[in-house]
């Protein structure tokens, strides 16, 4: 089985509100949002990393190259600020 280094992708609350995460071995994240947002599910990303570790599809920690997988966060992130200032967000 193939493992997995970082899942990412976006999180929608049932008002509609959006943020971004990543969810590895080495930790999670979540941007795109104010902080009161964001840890309304912090919750829901322990969970998703859990699931991944006890499904045993998490890469090691020590396994993982985490250059690329930083650079699609800073490249999201800066994609946000864009709309943001444009008013898309």
């Amino acid at each position: 089985m193939s493992k997995i280094q970082h899942a990412s992708g976006v999180i929608t609350l049932a008002d509609g509100r959006q943020s971004y995460f990543s969810v590895g071995a080495d930790g999670q994240s979540q941007w795109g949002a104010p902080s009161e947002q964001l840890g309304l599910t912090v919750d829901a990303l322990e969970a998703m990393q859990d699931a991944l570790r006890k499904g045993d599809y998490l890469s090691d920690e020590d396994e993982v190259d985490d250059s690329e997988h930083q650079a699609a966060i800073d490249l999201s992130i800066a994609n946000h600020e864009i709309e943001t200032m444009r008013g898309e967000a």
